[in-house]
């Protein structure tokens, strides 16, 4: 029997380590059939159950590192995917797909990550995530062709050896408003979360499409988060954008209009970035007071570009929640 201790310290300096001890642990598990049990029997959790509580569900950053880590945010950001990898291997649940994506895209220097597959019990495939490539699978390929995260079509076509019959389960992200999923033309139920499953006799050069609503959209903190009150961060798809600051310009004197729409543009290196018309502080000439009555910031208009964070350059996360009016 494994026994480990479910209690962590509030803030994680030594995540990546962590981290790393609890996979281990998991793949103990999986390989002895012993369950993770709890060291104290006052403390019905296990040592798994407690991470995801205290360090995912309290401390996790919507760029998918740690607030606090104790590390930078390549290190708990590579740390956060390599906990939702397991979690997703051990669960097959969705919402670890979804994390393993975000902080693989957010947090994690640009890169391709060659596992975005596995097969399940029986011979089910399970796609989890979303890049152009393809992939041996039973003496055929299967090849991706897409633009993701930037845009949110998908195409898979299945070059087979032959005809097989199998089952193939698609994520659904669950931050799109609205999924089709088409197999040679035919509609398949998709539900934004979940898994979309299809399975039927594939023949050689069978094709599914999947579209997702691509839509930039502001998020809120949770209201405890007192750093962030007035403040939202931009989202396009499962990428975190951050403000590209002109020079000589204080990040503290823009602010995002609320009421003002994004507009995405692509760049010549394949990059979507976002346009935005929102606002510039108007500075006195002259020095002002530590403290003054409060009154109405004088503002201009300013056009203004957002990028994604991970390629933004900047080291601090926390760039990403921006003031708006």
């Amino acid at each position: 029997m494994l026994i480990v201790s479910p209690r962590f310290p509030s803030i994680l300096y030594d995540f990546s380590v962590c981290v790393r001890c609890l996979i281990a642990l998991l793949w103990a598990t999986a390989l002895t059939g012993e369950p993770l049990r709890p060291l104290a029997k006052n403390v019905p959790v296990s040592a798994r159950d407690t991470f995801d509580a205290t360090a995912l569900e309290e401390s996790l950053h919507i760029t998918g590192a740690v607030m606090r880590a104790g590390c930078g945010r390549a290190c708990s950001g590579a740390a956060v995917a390599q906990w939702a990898f397991s979690r997703l291997l051990e669960t097959g649940e969705a919402k670890w797909a979804e994390l393993l994506e975000r902080a693989r895209l957010n947090s994690v220097p640009r890169g391709h990550l060659p596992i975005a597959y596995a097969e399940g019990e029986g011979g089910a495939l399970y796609v989890h995530l979303y890049e152009d490539g393809a992939v041996e699978w039973r003496g055929g390929r299967l090849i991706q062709r897409t633009r993701y995260p930037y845009q949110g079509s998908v195409e898979i076509e299945l070059a087979l050896a032959g005809a097989a019959e199998f089952t193939v389960h698609l994520r659904i992200p669950a931050w799109t408003g609205k999924a089709e999923v088409t197999v040679m033309g035919e509609a398949v139920a998709a539900r934004p979360g979940e898994y979309a499953t299809v399975r039927r006799t594939w023949q050689p050069g069978d094709r599914v499409k999947l579209d997702f609503e691509l839509v930039p959209r502001l998020i809120a903190a949770h209201p405890r988060l007192r750093s962030y009150a007035g403040r939202a961060a931009v989202m396009l798809g499962p990428l975190v954008y951050a403000l590209q600051t002109p020079a000589n310009v204080d990040p503290a004197d823009l602010a995002l209009a609320s009421f003002n729409p994004f507009r995405p543009r692509q760049r010549r290196d394949g990059v979507t970035v976002l346009d935005h018309l929102g606002s510039m502080a108007v500075r006195p000439s002259r020095g002002q007071p530590l403290y003054q009555p409060l009154v109405k910031r004088a503002t201009r208009r300013a056009d203004l570009t957002l990028v994604p964070y991970v390629l933004s350059g900047e080291s601090d996360p926390d760039v990403v929640w921006i003031p708006y009016e």
